[in-house]
């Protein structure tokens, strides 16, 4: 119920931000308002005041606005409170304005996610150990194996995993000298990380290592399977199944469904051997796909973290920045590689990732909305005639023909606008679907 409730209420601020910006706007350039609507369908609630008719409808996903003299087949008097009467460049920005408010809604999310609420990050380990060593990768190259403990990076003492991550990433490309214990033995290696592409067609480095972090058990909630089995926080995770765990991370393997899996845990100083249930969870493949999975519910030890004011706003244009460079990349590599497309996603996917990203914190759930909210501000920037975009074409023709597009050529540009609305309509909906198959 509360996924539902929070499903609904990200959708219909989205929506109904982007049809504040239309308002604002209109009002601002004294075109008249004749309804603003905060949901579709039967009005459950409604109120004139001035011009505008307010209504609260039954259904609450969004909401629209109706301007005078919108309609283009309606009789135009010229006035100026008409909003198809209005100059080519007023009636842009009445139309830009819905979707900079999308833009806007994020910007005042962000700083709440990142300074009000906070945001999780792990817990860091004094000791840098290996996990992992990617194949192929520089780190197997000069024979890094999993268990070995970073103590120095270019001559500076690794003081935790986070530090060497940091360290290590700003060496892109770099040289870097790596002081290494394993078991008794202390050496030196020098490698540099590699340069790649990633699946949507950006650059990154990679050296090829995954450190292991403390095996120790974080918060538990008491209707978890973990705590049910006996299972409690600090515990530190000694075997799985009888073999040594390194990481937590090498716990998660063993999670099948059927049997329990035994743990053994050290808790002040005592063994226990627990025989711990799976839980069954899903997640979105790389191929697009929505597959069930079996995991424990267990998470690492995590701290919450609250950036300042100024940083808050920085890193909320910083993330907003992004957000626009990742649907830049990855309408890139649709064009590239069209069969990249099946990733798109419509309501079923926009409603999983909201209530998947509800469950690791509000905080989270508030970066996600930011997210999608900045694509929808993409996405009603496009070219079609149902769209802003469509319309800020419209207009651009109007300013640079100095004449209005005549019936025909709407029609034309109508039937265009809609024959691909449909087409992408289909498409997302046919990806929704087979999601689940």
């Amino acid at each position: 119920m509360i996924a539902a409730i929070a499903i609904i209420l990200g959708i219909a601020a989205m929506i109904l931000i982007h049809e504040l910006g239309h308002f604002v706007a209109a009002r601002a350039f004294g075109i008249e308002v004749e309804e603003f609507s905060i949901g579709f369908g039967p009005a459950l609630f409604k109120k004139k005041k001035g011009n505008t008719l307010y209504k609260l409808s039954a259904i609450p996903l969004g909401g629209y606005i109706k301007m005078k003299g919108e309609d283009p087949d309606s009789e135009l008097t010229g006035s100026p409170d008409e909003f198809l009467s209005r100059k080519p460049h007023e009636k842009i920005l009445v139309a830009l304005a819905g979707p900079l408010f999308n833009v806007v809604l994020a910007m005042l999310l962000l700083p709440l996610a990142f300074s009000v609420f906070g945001f999780q990050t792990l817990v860091p380990t004094e000791n840098v150990i290996l996990a992992k060593i990617g194949e192929g990768t520089p780190a197997m190259e000069i024979g890094l194996m999993r268990g070995d403990r970073i103590l120095e990076v270019n001559g500076e003492t690794a003081v935790n995993d986070q530090w060497t991550a940091h360290k290590i990433y700003s060496l892109a490309g770099d040289t870097i000298t790596l002081k290494i214990r394993r078991e008794t033995e202390v050496f030196t290696v020098i490698t540099a990380s590699r340069k790649k592409m990633s699946q949507l067609d950006t650059e990154y480095y990679e050296l090829g290592i995954q450190f292991a972090g403390e095996p120790i058990i974080g918060k538990l909630k008491k209707s978890s399977n973990a705590y049910k089995s006996g299972l409690r926080e600090n515990d530190r995770i000694i075997e799985v199944a009888g073999d040594p765990v390194l990481a937590l991370s090498d716990i998660f393997e063993y999670a099948e469904e059927g049997e329990p899996v035994e743990l053994t845990v050290s808790r002040n100083g005592e063994l226990f051997n627990i025989p711990v249930d799976t839980v069954k969870e899903s997640k979105i493949t790389q191929a697009g796909k929505i597959r069930p999975y079996y995991t424990f519910d267990i998470s690492p030890k995590i701290k919450i973290e609250r950036l300042g004011l100024f940083e808050g706003l920085g890193a909320s244009i910083q993330e907003i920045g992004m957000d626009f460079t990742l649907i830049y990349v990855s309408l890139r590599s649709i064009v590239k590689d069209p069969g990249q497309a099946k990733n798109l996603g419509g309501p079923v996917a926009i409603a999983y990732i909201i209530s998947k990203s509800l469950k690791a914190g509000f905080s989270q759930y508030l970066r996600w909305i930011s997210l999608i909210s900045v694509n929808l501000c993409v996405v009603n920037l496009l070219p079609l005639i149902v769209t802003d975009g469509g319309l800020i074409i419209i207009f651009i023709f109007e300013a640079v023909g100095r004449r209005k597009m005549n019936k025909k050529e709407r029609e034309v540009f109508s039937y265009i606008g809609w024959g691909l609305i449909l087409f992408l309509f289909a498409f997302i909906l046919f990806n929704d679907i087979t999601r689940f198959f």
